[in-house]
């Protein structure tokens, strides 16, 4: 049985107003997520909100900021063109994996860079920064004909449908290049406010809500879990068209339809996630 958009909705405020009312240290951190959203998406706020996401796939969130913690150690990484030139060339091996040895560093910034890191971040996952990288050249180098046109269509549009997000973040992530998966994708998206990160505790707020079809309300956290990516879409998709009918509650201010939509969208991503992580999940919701 389709979910009832209205229905869901009403249940998204009710998590949101739980979420504000007992946990004033998430609203904080999402008045400030909020207040960093792009009124207007380009190619520099792709760079600026993409850069640092292959440092957060698959991996605990203490390794994932020791990771980005590097990329204070170049200004390079403040401009997509200077991460695309050919002073920060990487050549990859396929043939030999994830591995360090995987990739050759041919340009001189990108070999002083790595030489001057400390074990642990970037030096330990060369592939991250390859596709830190390949994020560069998507954006600088038009070479790639399929992947400037995914580009120009966010930049055209400023927000997707649930109907349109599937087909881009699959598409954007097979035509950017290799270290980027639809859930790196989404998390980009999720800080420009055109998407949310499917996460574990995303998918558990959920189907906790009823959003996943066939999928009882009060099954386990392990049936749950179970599912991953199989229902990331469902999620994404009544999150999306639910937030063309929610009023942002941030104190951010504008009359932008769009820009609305995508801080109403940055306010549901958090509060699915802090709601099941704050323990909220059992406690019910007053509809």
């Amino acid at each position: 049985m389709a979910i009832d958009l209205n229905a869901a909705v009403q249940k998204l405020c009710a998590v949101r107003a739980k979420v504000r009312e007992e946990s004033p240290s998430t609203w904080a951190e999402l008045e400030v997520l909020c207040a960093n959203i792009p009124a207007t998406i380009g190619k520099a706020q792709i760079w600026q909100m993409g850069k640092d996401k292959p440092c957060w796939s698959n991996i605990k969130v203490s390794a994932g900021e020791r990771i980005v913690s590097d990329l204070q150690l170049s200004v390079d990484f403040q401009s997509s063109a200077a991460i695309a030139s050919a002073s920060w060339l990487m050549v990859r091996n396929p043939q030999l994996g994830r591995s360090s040895s995987a990739f050759a560093l041919e340009g001189d910034s990108v070999r002083a860079y790595i030489a001057g890191l400390q074990p642990g971040g970037l030096k330990s996952y060369v592939w991250r920064l390859y596709a830190i990288r390949e994020l560069a050249k998507g954006l600088e180098n038009n070479a790639n004909p399929k992947l400037t046109a995914l580009i120009q269509e966010l930049l055209t549009k400023q927000s997707f449908t649930g109907s349109e997000i599937e087909r881009w973040t699959k598409n954007f992530a097979k035509q950017v290049g290799y270290g980027w998966g639809y859930i790196t994708v989404n998390h980009m998206l999720t800080d420009l406010g055109v998407s949310i990160k499917p996460d574990v505790w995303v998918r558990r707020s959920a189907a906790r809500l009823g959003f996943i079809e066939g999928i009882p309300s009060n099954s386990s956290f392990e049936q749950i879990d179970a599912l991953s990516e199989k229902v990331d879409f469902q999620i994404i998709n009544i999150a999306l068209d639910a937030a063309t009918l929610m009023e942002p509650l941030v104190a951010v201010q504008t009359e932008d339809p769009k820009l609305k939509k995508r801080l109403a969208l940055r306010e549901i991503d958090l509060c699915l996630m802090r709601w099941g992580k704050l323990g909220f999940l059992n406690d019910g919701l007053d509809l």
